[in-house]
């Protein structure tokens, strides 16, 4: 999700509308920023607000966490790679 792009309660009603109908699970993806990207990702209360909408509408929904807050980096493996 961009904060500003696609994450009104606005863009929340437009999505339902155009599901309507369609039997759909909705996955909200956080936009995971790197340095100099062009978007930022939407806060959590903006994500909380659409996924509530998207939920009321009976749809359900899956919120992502953007990769650097649920991931740490790989571990250093030990063994030799043939």
């Amino acid at each position: 999700m961009l904060r500003g792009v696609n994450d009104s309660p606005a863009d929340a009603r437009e999505l339902v509308r155009l599901l309507a109908g369609i039997p759909a699970k909705v996955n909200l993806i956080p936009f995971n920023p790197w340095p100099g990207a062009p978007f930022d990702c939407s806060t959590d209360a903006d994500i909380a607000v659409f996924s509530d909408i998207v939920n009321a509408a009976g749809y359900s929904r899956r919120c992502a966490r953007p990769a650097a807050a649920t991931s740490s980096p790989p571990a250093a493996s030990s063994s030799p790679r043939a």
